[in-house]
């Protein structure tokens, strides 16, 4: 009888051990630990996907207080990297700037001086993508009117189609209306898509 007594509070005291061990392993969350052991070091950019999704880059040069490369959010404008390049020098031109240009992946900014003026008495180029390509997802009408083949009312129709598509790729400004494999032809080497 003893012997039953005695092994019955021994198997009490186990099973309580293990409910015991099973609590402590439960609120240890291990797997977070670990997580954040990982990430701890990591900066914000890498741990926020959605906002390096959202990241273009810019060079900015020229007449600017602290040229550079620069993160922006997608959607910036040209004033913002002047701003964040600590704004012009003495020495800029900034008449002939257009701050409310819409910055895109890639993008250099020279920004001129007022000394800058080629014989022709206009300043060399001032922004340059890809060798000045033309971004078809960013480029306003007057930029768009320049390709071959692309009047207003065509620079209209790309625009109205990438407010609601935006261009995966240079073949997409063919689903725009009026734009077809010849004059897709002409345009492919001055266009891009970032």
């Amino acid at each position: 009888m003893r012997f039953e007594r005695h092994t019955e509070k021994l198997l009490l005291i186990a099973i309580i051990a293990i409910i015991g061990l099973l609590t402590i392993f439960k609120n240890s969350k291990p797997n977070d630990i670990e997580v954040n052991r990982l990430t701890q070091n990591m900066p914000d950019e890498v741990l926020e996907s959605d906002k390096f999704d959202n990241q273009i880059v810019v060079h900015i040069t020229g007449e600017v207080n602290e040229p550079g490369i620069y993160e922006f959010e997608d959607g910036s404008r040209l004033n913002d990297a002047i701003e964040k390049a600590g704004g012009f020098t003495e020495e800029a031109d900034s008449n002939s700037v257009n701050l409310a240009k819409k910055l895109s992946d890639e993008m250099k900014i020279v920004i001129p001086s007022v000394n800058d003026i080629d014989e022709a008495g206009i300043h060399e180029f001032l922004i340059s993508e890809d060798s000045g390509k033309i971004n078809i997802n960013t480029a306003e009408v007057n930029e768009l009117v320049e390709l071959p083949g692309i009047g207003p009312k065509t620079a209209d129709k790309i625009i109205e189609y990438r407010e609601n598509n935006k261009f995966e790729n240079i073949e997409d400004i063919k689903n725009v209306a009026g734009i077809g494999d010849k004059i897709f032809e002409s345009i492919k080497d001055l266009i891009k898509v970032r």
